[in-house]
């Protein structure tokens, strides 16, 4: 049977490339990574078109006119991710997009983010104001019909990472851009793909101080999610010499975490919903006015042996225990968590040497 002429979701790349000037892609093939587990891929540009009506009109109730507003352009991906923490690897760098810009400097084999210990901006647990900017190559890599669309300008707006009892770890990318355009040429990047199973379930602990401020590994966890938003808006700056409608950047805001816990009911210590909710001081049985500040620790170890993902959400609360009574089965309980702040650190990576552009403290 011939070619139908049409295109499958199956002839799509998607390449990922560190910006050193925003806004502008490399044309260099080596920059781009490709991610290895993309779940699904999207992109829109919207042109916030306009219907005017003006006096003296003729078209009767029909607008007059239309003309289009500023551009917006956003993609979103969701992806699994390699066990591959590796120089060579996109994984570091899907680590780091969706948190802050800068990290602790690497000298051993443990790389931190954000950046806690230098100089500001980049001076605190709490991150910096900056992200690291991207471009993102996405389209159909069909034979002789090659559909090729670069957005540049990228920043991850909000990242989802999701760990589920029994399934593959899942990150989910909100992204927004300053620009698109579209070639018929063939793909700047020709990135491998990493090789590594992607992390599941299985390799996930969680650490919970719980009631008794105590970090301990808990059992009876079927699933733990959060979103980082990083309240992204655009920045429109009075530089423009000519009429372009595209934004000139994006500045972060307050950040938001939020996301939820899925526990069995049990006794132990840790995990006493009802006295972390009333108060501060443990074996409350009433609420006070105080409020339980716990931490979350995620760890997701790879295939390596030592080799880890782990995320610390700290100045956890909760601030409220829905119990819904299923009869026939083991009690579970969903519980809506905040967090201040969030962590990530690569553990006992495979190499002491960071990929090109991922280094980077604040000067």
């Amino acid at each position: 049977m011939a070619d139908t002429g049409y295109y499958y979701g199956w002839e799509t790349k998607c390449y990922l490339a560190v910006e050193s000037t925003y806004g502008t892609a490399s044309t260099t093939a080596g920059d781009y990574m490709q991610p290895a587990y993309v779940r699904s891929l999207g992109w829109k540009q919207t042109e916030n078109i306009e219907n005017i009506y003006v006096p003296g009109g003729s078209s009767r109730r029909g607008h007059e006119d239309e003309v289009k507003g500023m551009k917006e352009i956003t993609a979103n991906v969701e992806f699994w991710m390699s066990d591959d923490f590796g120089a060579s690897g996109v994984e570091p760098f899907l680590c780091k997009f969706a948190l802050d810009k800068y990290n602790t400097a690497v000298a051993t084999s443990t790389w931190a983010i954000p950046e806690s210990g230098g100089t500001y901006p980049g001076d605190s647990t709490f991150g910096s104001y900056s992200l690291l900017p991207f471009s993102m190559e996405v389209g159909f890599n069909k034979t002789s019909n090659i559909r090729r669309y670069l957005l540049t300008g990228c920043y991850v707006g909000s990242e989802t990472v999701n760990c589920e009892m029994g399934e593959k770890v899942t990150w989910t990318w909100d992204i927004v851009a300053q620009n698109l355009t579209k070639a018929a040429t063939a793909f700047v990047g020709t990135g491998t793909q990493a090789t590594g199973a992607p992390l599941d379930w299985s390799g996930v602990r969680i650490k919970w101080t719980g009631e008794d401020d105590t970090a301990t590994y808990h059992t009876g966890c079927e699933g733990v999610e959060w979103t980082t938003d990083n309240k992204l808006e655009p920045l429109m700056e009075l530089i423009g010499i000519t009429q372009d409608r595209m934004v000139d950047g994006f500045y972060t805001q307050g950040r938001e975490i939020s996301g939820t816990m899925k526990w069995k009911k049990k006794t132990t210590a840790g995990q006493k919903w009802f006295e972390i909710l009333f108060s501060a001081t443990k074996d409350k049985t009433t609420s006070d006015d105080t409020i339980q500040l716990g931490a979350l620790i995620v760890e997701i170890a790879s295939g390596t042996s030592g080799c880890s993902l782990a995320y610390t959400l700290a100045d956890v609360i909760i601030g409220e225990v829905p119990v819904d009574v299923e009869f026939d089965k083991v009690q579970v309980l969903t519980l809506p968590i905040t967090a201040r702040s969030i962590t990530a650190a690569l553990v006992t990576v495979n190499t002491t040497q960071a990929p090109t552009s991922w280094d980077s403290q604040a000067a």
